[in-house]
């Protein structure tokens, strides 16, 4: 009984430590807050470049989502060119049957005034 007394009063307190063991225990604890500040900067690492995959994630969306729009564009533009030249074209048919038209009825009247 006396010796389970000696063991709890033991681990409760314990003897002082030695010069050596103190200086090891100081240690230790030096590298254990080193280590610490160590792992949370890893995870501080791990949760930037989990931001940064991130980002970059919703970058390539957005940008695939931009290259489809100039695509679409594109070919608006392509569609709309199409139609400036078609009206160009229906313009100078349009000019060339009025300059004949205007031309004809010229001819008309020299041909009634002579």
């Amino acid at each position: 009984c006396a010796l389970g007394f000696v063991k709890l009063y033991a681990s409760i307190f314990p003897p002082p430590l030695s010069r050596n063991s103190q200086m090891e225990r100081k240690i230790l604890q030096e590298q254990y807050l080193e280590l610490s500040w160590e792992k949370q900067h890893v995870h501080d690492i791990k949760e930037l470049l989990h931001d940064d995959s991130s980002t970059l994630t919703t970058l390539e969306e957005s940008n695939a989502r931009l290259s489809m729009h100039l695509k679409e564009m594109e070919t608006k533009l392509e569609g709309v060119e199409q139609e400036r030249i078609e009206i160009e074209t229906a313009l100078r048919h349009r000019r060339l049957f009025k300059d004949d038209r205007d031309n004809a009825q010229a001819s008309k009247r020299e041909v009634l005034s002579s």
